[in-house]
């Protein structure tokens, strides 16, 4: 699937124009983007998660000439499927259609949260206090 493909897609599955779709798509991928440039991660619930993760510099081998050559260190976008999409793409494709969409949330519910490292440093929410 190419990026037409998935505009036809959305269109079809929402009721929106290609039009519309397409510019909810470019808008979803420039945000991710914009969050992956900041260091920060991207987390979609039931599809997985983007990160930014450093490769370290290494020696690697021109195949052609066999002559050694440094590897610059760089920044890489890695993604973590979650279990939804795991789920999914382990089944045959009759069965992830046959997927109905109450199967879809309730694997979505089972999916864990992520917790960004600000959120950890939190305080904890307050007890309610108990009626008399």
């Amino acid at each position: 699937m190419n990026k037409g493909d998935l505009i036809t897609s959305v269109a079809r599955a929402s009721g929106l124009t290609k039009l519309d779709s397409e510019k909810a798509i470019n808008a979803t991928f420039q945000s991710i983007t914009a969050s992956l440039t900041k260091g920060d991660y991207a987390f979609v619930m039931g599809f997985g998660r983007f990160t930014v993760a450093q490769r370290q510099a290494t020696t690697g081998r021109n195949p052609r000439t066999g002559e050694k050559i440094q590897i610059h260190a760089k920044r890489v976008v890695r993604f973590t499927s979650a279990q939804p999409l795991k789920e999914a793409v382990a089944l045959s494709p009759k069965e992830a259609s046959a997927m109905t969409s109450k199967e879809n949330v309730k694997a979505e519910k089972k999916t864990p949260k992520v917790v960004a490292k600000d959120d950890k440093a939190s305080p904890a929410k307050a007890k309610k206090p108990k009626k008399s």
